[in-house]
């Protein structure tokens, strides 16, 4: 029986030019992904040196020598800042406008003595009306101190005096309490417990405004003015 005869069939050729150049770009990026270097945001995160200025207590603000502004030292835009440019302090640098995203806890790190309670501070102030310009002025240059009473009051303490702060329920209005003294004869007082209501305020910026003008003294001479006046408005000769 004779073989049967095979006749060779050409094969086509292909180009693999195409496909190995892809291939090779592929595993280039993939080489770039493991061995980029860590990035400058990263890096400056992990640095010891802003690990030890972070681990530092007393220190409470950072900000660029470059210019810009104050942040409070957890604020993540202070990861920008590169470290040669890095600048910290342990009281509030006033002469440098304050981070937008940073704002209310940098102002809380001055004057909150419950500063863990930093989520019920944005609840109350929010309910308060309390901008970012007037928590500016009752932190850093009023030097108030604050502290959350419950849930819904406000004590804050200026110079010698204290007070009390609360929303009206129902209403856009705050009543504003003073803490109780007794006037002593040499012009002195004696703090008591409790506290009187002093006002019933508007606005937040009024109420703050009542607190930062406070003064014994202001209050004595003010009352004496208008019993004079009162003396002489019932005088009969």
């Amino acid at each position: 029986m004779g073989k049967k005869s095979t006749r060779a069939v050409p094969r086509e050729r292909i180009d693999y030019t195409q496909l190995l150049a892809e291939l090779q770009a592929g595993s280039a990026a993939a080489d770039s992904l493991v061995t980029a270097p860590v990035s400058t945001e990263d890096h400056q995160a992990l640095s010891r040196f802003r690990q030890r200025l972070m681990s530092d207590e007393h220190i409470l603000y950072f900000y660029s020598g470059s210019g810009g502004e104050v942040h409070d030292k957890t604020c993540p835009r202070t990861r920008e800042i590169l470290d040669q440019n890095l600048r910290w302090s342990k009281t509030y640098p006033n002469h440098l406008p304050q981070c937008s995203l940073c704002w209310m806890k940098a102002y809380l790190r001055l004057g909150a003595r419950d500063l863990f309670r930093n989520s019920d501070y944005e609840s109350l102030f929010a309910e308060m009306g309390m901008t970012s310009k007037l928590l500016r002025r009752m932190y850093v240059h009023k030097g108030m101190q604050t502290e959350i009473i419950g849930s819904d009051r406000l004590k804050i303490r200026c110079r010698e005096d204290t007070w009390l702060l609360e929303a009206v329920p129902g209403t856009r209005y705050l009543r504003l309490f003073h803490n109780n003294y007794q006037a002593n004869a040499d012009g002195s007082r004696t703090f008591t417990s409790g506290y009187h209501e002093q006002a019933v305020c508007a606005c937040a910026k009024y109420a703050v405004k009542v607190i930062a003008g406070y003064t014994y003294a202001g209050h004595q001479a003010a009352l004496a003015q208008r019993q004079e006046i009162s003396a002489v408005y019932f005088y009969e000769p």
